[in-house]
Formats: structure tokens, sequence, C-alpha cells
């Protein structure tokens, strides 16, 4: 089994595995929660969550960029939110590898030097400024995220660590 560590407002929960999903080209994690909630997963990043009270979906327009980035890159997402019924809100993010582990990190297990870390930065005019970061493991299957911290909503920010029963990756 895969497992997600997930915080989000002063909570702790393991998140597993559940299946696999495709949409729109995307190969998607498929992660259940304890309590019902849902969480799926793009190359690390959050494309839905679903719980009693929320439902988000993200979709990249037209995809998220590779994560063997060496640069800058800016690309483009819609978002679906419930409630609020807000739908197709198009955001711009930039996304740009870091030179070093940023601060202040929740990591377990994990030495932040031995992982590529990148930043998501909301670049949306009048928008709130959202900032995910990510840290990515490079194995020879490819890029594997195995932590980041991502808000998808002003007041729902979760940190996720890929997790094994016997610990982190």
């Amino acid at each position: 089994f895969e497992y997600l560590r997930v915080t989000a407002q002063g909570r702790l929960a393991f998140l597993a595995q559940g299946a696999t999903d495709q949409r729109e080209g995307q190969n998607l994690r498929v992660f259940f929660s304890a309590e019902g909630e849902v969480l799926k997963l793009s190359s690390g990043r959050i494309v839905e969550f679903s719980s009693r009270q929320r439902h988000v979906v993200v979709r990249p327009s037209p995809e998220f960029p590779p994560w063997n980035i060496a640069k800058e890159a800016v690309f483009a997402i819609e978002t679906d939110m419930r409630p609020g019924y807000l739908f197709s809100s198009q955001r711009s993010l930039l996304l740009r590898p870091l030179p070093k582990p940023p601060g202040n990190l929740r990591l377990e297990g994990l030495s932040p030097l031995s992982l590529q870390w990148f930043e998501e930065i909301d670049q949306t005019p009048n928008a709130h400024q959202r900032r995910s970061i990510y840290a990515v493991l490079f194995v020879a299957e490819g890029a594997q995220v195995v932590y980041s911290e991502q808000c998808i909503a002003a007041d729902l920010c979760l940190t996720l660590q890929r997790w094994r029963a016997s610990g982190s990756y």
C-alpha cells in the first residue's frame, strides 16, 4: 500500500491509496481517508479534493510543466470549487526551482538536502498570493513528488508526504 501523511488545520491523517484513475491524459493517484475524504494527485499536485464540506477540482491548461525544468515555467490552471459555486476560475502560476530547501518544513524521515525543491506562485492579479512548495526525488522511474505544501483554497492548506507503513520514502 501507498500512503500519504497529510496535515491540515492542525490535524494529522494518513490517507491510503485506493485506486488510480485517468483524466484528460493525466495519470491520477487516488487516496482515501477514514473520514471519507478523497484526494486525487497528478504528478504530486492536488487536482481534486472532496469532503462532506468541500469539493475542489483543478485542471491544468493545457498541462502541468514537467519537474525537470531548469528555469521558470508559467502555466495556467482552471479551478471549480464548492461551496461558493466558483467555476472555471482561471489562475496563472509560476513554477521555479529553488536553490535550497525552504525553512519551516514538516518533512519527516528524509534529508531536505537530498531532494530538488520547487515553488509555485500564483501570479493572478487581485488574487491572494498562494505559494506551494514541492520536494522532488529523481529516480530511474522519473520524478516523484515526495513532499509538498499546497493551498487549495484560502482557508485550506495541506502538507503531503509520501509514506510507507514503515515510514517515509
